[in-house]
């Protein structure tokens, strides 16, 4: 009899898409798979790569939660079918839409999260010359730009050179949160050099004074430009996605 063929080795990045979908914790993975936290932390930074055993108790702790494992991503529940292209220029396949990004946010490691999702949408929409660090999961907690991007072609929605991103996940106060990142980051902007540089600041909520902040603060010239995007900009730019980094942002 032919042996089945062996399952791919799971990635960090699947690892990280699987606990956002569970709302996990590193240390509720490492719980469920009885392994230290330190194994699942250091796997996810790719530090290092755990043991066989550690790595499959780890799959096999995730799959018992409903989720499956597919190239690229995570899903919960049965891999769904690759959506076909759209025919003769027909509106792209969507799996979420603004609210799902904005309930998204709701989850205890959403704003952990986010970084990745930028990170995949910048990716989707220049490629692999983008120069991105945007840490996720624990180190959004460290005192350092959410995330910093250098693009020398830029987009719509991704400014060309430098630009410095700060997110906020939270509900209530957007604008209170915009504004105390703007002013921390305009006292220190941490090596960036503000005349050269672009300010962004994402939320996954609706945001709908998002342009008139925007304005306003551009109006200061203290950056070289400021911008602002909510969940309906997000949403636009997700359809640039491959269906692996739907599966991955899907519910």
């Amino acid at each position: 009899m032919a042996e089945l063929p062996a399952e791919p080795p799971i990635a960090p990045s699947q690892i990280r898409a699987a606990r956002a979908l569970l709302a996990w914790s590193q240390q509720d993975l490492a719980r469920q798979a009885r392994v230290g936290a330190s194994t699942v932390a250091d796997f996810e930074r790719g530090h290092r790569t755990p043991v066989a055993n550690n790595a499959e108790a780890m799959r096999g702790a995730l799959e018992r939660a409903g989720i499956a494992f597919l190239p690229g991503g995570a899903v919960v529940g049965p891999a769904p079918p690759i959506p076909r292209a759209p025919r003769n220029g027909g509106a792209p396949v969507r799996w979420v839409n603004a609210t799902d990004l904005s309930q998204w946010a709701e989850r205890r490691d959403g704003q952990g999260s986010m970084p990745e999702l930028l990170t995949r949408l910048v990716r989707a929409a220049v490629g692999l010359t983008a120069q991105l660090l945007f840490p996720s999961d624990e180190s959004v907690q460290l005192p350092e730009w959410d995330g910093i991007c250098n693009v020398d072609n830029g987009t719509e929605h991704i400014p060309s050179g430098n630009s410095g991103w700060e997110i906020g996940t939270q509900r209530q106060g957007i604008k209170a949160k915009a504004d105390e990142e703007y002013t921390k980051r305009t006292a220190k902007p941490l090596g960036l050099d503000r005349k050269k540089t672009t300010f962004v600041f994402v939320t996954p909520r609706h945001w709908t004074k998002k342009g008139e902040w925007a304005r306003a603060r551009r109006a200061e010239k203290k950056w070289a430009d400021v911008r602002a995007y909510d969940a309906d900009d997000l949403l636009n730019r997700t359809e640039r996605m491959s269906p692996h980094g739907w599966r991955w942002l899907s519910k």
